[in-house]
């Protein structure tokens, strides 16, 4: 089903209003919602265009948050419900970063399995943040959701979820060493790494030699200034200090999009 009406109520205009805009008739309207009237490429460019999406979006063929949020939901419940394995689950790492109450504690094997509304709801407002990464937003804005559910790709939507969780959370623990390191090293090892396997099979010995000893001197001198550094400790990203980077990621992300992706409830 199209997603006419939802953006049109939520953005509390009338069919009238929107016919107007269009130039249709509020009756026409009327049949796109219901599903009984299909707009030509045209008219959903128009319509588009209003609600300020992208056509494949209100034409209700893109990925939603609730197939995001299974992700999350099914990863879950795989890797710690029924494996019981702390280690292996990203999902439980941040629900423990965040201070959350954990999920199992307030929900039955049936809420899990069915995916149920009330722990859709939970999920939502813990994972929020992921409606904003850009792996996901670029899925979204590449495959359809009959696309995302065939084999080849299901399991890269799922991999796209769980790495954006790690990404975003590397982000949360940030502590005063590895801002240091980010700053200083970060940008030269990554490019360097980027590019090891060419550099030692293509390059001269000479401009290896000095490479290396490039990468030696900044390391030598990050450990100089990690002496004059608190050590790492869980104070550094407290429940508290996670959530005020959490709610400035998605600020941020948000000012980046010229429209939100997932404007769906779920």
């Amino acid at each position: 089903m199209n997603r006419i009406k939802e953006l049109r109520e939520r953005r509390g205009i009338g069919q009238k209003e929107l016919a107007e805009k269009i130039a249709v008739t509020q009756q026409t309207i009327s049949l796109y919602e219901k599903g009984q009237r299909e707009p030509k490429l045209k008219t959903w460019q128009k319509i588009a265009n209003f609600f300020e999406v992208s056509v494949p979006y209100i034409r209700g063929l893109t990925i939603r948050k609730a197939d995001i949020l299974k992700v999350v939901n099914d990863e879950y419940y795989h890797y710690y419900v029924n494996r019981k394995d702390p280690f292996s689950s990203s999902v439980l790492r941040h629900l423990k970063l965040i201070g959350a109450e954990l999920p199992e504690n307030m929900f039955s094997k049936k809420d899990f399995v069915d995916f149920t509304p009330r722990i859709r709801k939970y999920w939502n407002g813990k994972f929020e943040f992921l409606y904003y990464c850009d792996r996901i937003t670029s899925i979204a804005e590449l495959y359809t959701r009959e696309e995302l559910k065939s084999n080849s790709l299901s399991e890269t939507f799922t991999n796209q979820v769980i790495w954006s969780i790690d990404e975003v959370d590397t982000i949360l623990t940030s502590t005063e060493i590895s801002k240091e390191f980010n700053e200083k090293v970060e940008d030269a090892f990554a490019g360097f790494a980027s590019k090891r396997q060419k550099i030692m099979r293509f390059w001269d010995k000479k401009d290896i030699s000095e490479t290396v000893k490039y990468m030696a001197i900044l390391l030598f001198e990050f450990s100089k200034e990690v002496e004059k550094l608190p050590d790492n400790n869980k104070k550094q990203y407290s429940p508290e200090i996670v959530q005020k980077r959490l709610d400035k990621f998605i600020k941020e992300s948000k000012a980046r999009q010229k429209s939100e992706l997932f404007q769906d409830s779920i």
